[in-house]
């Protein structure tokens, strides 16, 4: 969970951007995946969609899907609430649909948590 922006995340030394954040630090770090690999993403930060978006300009093969808030300020509390409640709820056998009901449940139904596959037809 941290800060985020249309532009990038915030740290204590400042921004960075989300294409310096995907160029710069993941890029080099996560090789390109195999058919049989799976990795996941999960951006916990306001404007989190944005910054998707921009991330997967860059990191299309690194990631199989991604978990986002929808719209654009996410309340501290929601964001770090879900941080921790996706790593406790989260199953290996088909998980998404279970992680997001338990978090969605939470909020009331409220969709605050989404999920994209970004596995090609």
């Amino acid at each position: 969970s941290g800060h985020g922006s249309k532009d990038g995340i915030s740290l204590l030394g400042g921004e960075v951007s989300w294409r310096d954040l995907a160029e710069g630090f993941l890029l080099p770090r996560l090789a390109a995946l195999e058919p049989e690999q799976t990795r996941i993403l999960f951006v916990s930060t306001c404007f989190s969609e944005h910054g998707v978006n921009r991330l997967l300009d860059f990191l299309h093969d690194r990631f199989t899907g991604v978990y986002y808030f929808n719209g654009d300020e996410v309340p501290f509390a929601d964001a770090l609430t879900v941080a921790a409640m996706f790593y406790r709820r989260k199953e290996l056998n088909r998980p998404h649909q279970k992680v997001l009901n338990s978090i969605n449940g939470y909020f009331g139904g409220r969709k605050r948590l989404f999920y994209r596959s970004l596995h090609q037809p």
